[in-house]
């Protein structure tokens, strides 16, 4: 009890500090952001706690972008009329690689968008783990 007598205030003071000191950290990390616009509500539903403290911030200039669902598309999760809004256009016939349409856009996505990149995520094995927590480990792709 002494210790808190003697020491509350200050101690009380130290914890404002640290809050404000945080939130100065969160400030400059979304402001410091390297990223176009459009990118954040993506980065958001990626990272969810950093909507959260966007949410609280009173300095966050990206609020009206923490509830928006959207993914990049090679996530377990994302449904296609959620996933990068960029579908690719590809004119003139398909016959010869694909037998549809639909197929050739859904060609594209498997070798050369998100979803190439889902695939090499799915396929990663461990080849080292590591022994203690926040060491280190090595995850490769089947194909290296």
């Amino acid at each position: 009890m002494y210790f808190y007598y003697k020491f509350g205030s200050t101690m009380k003071c130290l914890i404002f500090l640290l809050f404000l000191y945080i939130g100065d950290i969160l400030s400059a990390t979304l402001n410091d952001l390297n990223l176009p616009p459009e990118h954040i509500p993506y980065l958001f539903n990626q990272f969810p706690d950093l909507a959260n403290a966007c949410k609280e911030s009173i300095n966050c200039p990206y609020k009206s972008l923490t509830n928006s669902k959207v993914c990049w598309g090679y996530e377990n999760n994302c449904p296609p009329n959620s996933s990068y809004h960029v579908r690719p256009k590809c004119p003139g016939d398909h016959r010869g690689w694909v037998k549809t349409k639909q197929a050739q856009i859904d060609t594209f996505y498997t070798q050369a968008d998100f979803g190439y990149v889902k695939e090499q995520i799915q396929d990663l094995m461990v080849m080292c783990e590591a022994t203690y927590p926040y060491d280190s480990s090595l995850e490769c792709s089947k194909y290296l």
